[in-house]
């Protein structure tokens, strides 16, 4: 955020396009870091509405477009986060970028797994991973691999979820913790449909154990964990449904932070907090919170519904 910080003050200088990219990119810094030393509050829908209006070329990497995309939707954004991609597009069939042609398909997937759509969500993340392997884009093709997994999760499609796995371990170079704690944790999950708890919860360590930053400025001082509040709903799930819902009070602290910094969907920490709660009639109302945030998502108010039915 600090960096995003500096280029937004430099990029005043240079044009009004260069202060909008700059300032989009401090935006999701915000989400993402949440550092309140350093955060300024910018309007995300304000400042990618300014860039999509201003023309047809992305000056910047693909990785910020996914980044600026995914913001968007953490905080909810969809139908924003569809204009951008749509933009995004634009811009990469002007130029003829093809690693950047990517990142629609990212953006689309990630939207459409919420809305319970899997087969599209399958259809986008499956073209995304083909384009970013031919591109060498070896963190986007990550992140094509970390949706397939949740997808094959989703349908119980064990054998399928580990081939993907293996292709993204196979990866070469950093590719990021998120999509790495996304597939260990839906291995866990296909674990648990197949009643194989201590292999489903083996996994569920692996994923925690790399979701811990182990280098660079959040491993030093972290305020909150973006990749672990994330999946946190799906460990809660697991461990509810494994019989060790007492387990899932470690997760409350990495959500509470993150979703203070407006870095996890809406419902996350209600969802969470829920299947924690030992009060039954407190996790109703939780849930029932939950449930009204993510009522636009079928998939995600099933699975939150389904948590209301154990507890």
């Amino acid at each position: 955020a600090e960096v995003a910080q500096r280029a937004v003050r430099l990029a005043r200088t240079v044009s009004s396009h260069a202060e909008a990219l700059a300032a989009a990119a401090l935006g999701a810094a915000n989400v993402f870091e949440g550092n309140p030393s350093s955060r300024t509050d910018i309007d995300l829908i304000a400042v990618t509405s300014l860039l999509i209006g201003q023309t047809q070329e992305f000056a910047a990497s693909p990785q910020l477009a996914l980044v600026i995309g995914d913001s968007l939707v953490h905080q909810g954004h969809i139908e924003q986060a569809l204009r951008w991609a749509q933009w995004i597009e634009d811009c990469a069939d002007t130029v003829g970028d093809r690693a950047l042609m990517a990142v629609p398909s990212l953006v689309r997937a990630t939207v459409a797994i919420g809305h319970g759509d899997l087969a599209e969500a399958a259809r986008d993340a499956g073209a995304a991973a083909e384009l970013a392997g031919r591109c060498e884009q070896a963190t986007l093709a990550a992140r094509a691999f970390g949706m397939l997994a949740e997808i094959d999760a989703a349908h119980g499609s064990y054998d399928s979820a580990f081939e993907t796995a293996a292709r993204l371990f196979g990866l070469s170079g950093e590719v990021g913790r998120a999509a790495r704690v996304q597939t260990l944790t839906m291995l866990a999950n296909l674990e648990l449909q197949r009643g194989r708890a201590s292999s489903a919860f083996a996994w569920l360590g692996a994923a925690e154990d790399d979701a811990i930053p182990q280098v660079g400025q959040q491993a030093a001082s972290p305020h909150h964990d973006t990749v672990r509040a994330a999946f946190a709903p799906a460990a809660a799930e697991i461990m509810l449904l494994g019989r060790r819902r007492r387990q899932v009070a470690s997760l409350l602290p990495v959500v509470d932070r993150a979703h203070s910094a407006g870095a996890v969907r809406p419902g996350w920490a209600e969802w969470v907090s829920a299947i924690a709660s030992d009060d039954i009639e407190d996790a109703s109302e939780l849930l029932a919170t939950a449930c009204e945030a993510v009522a636009s998502q079928p998939l995600l108010e099933a699975r939150v519904e389904l948590s209301w039915g154990v507890r």
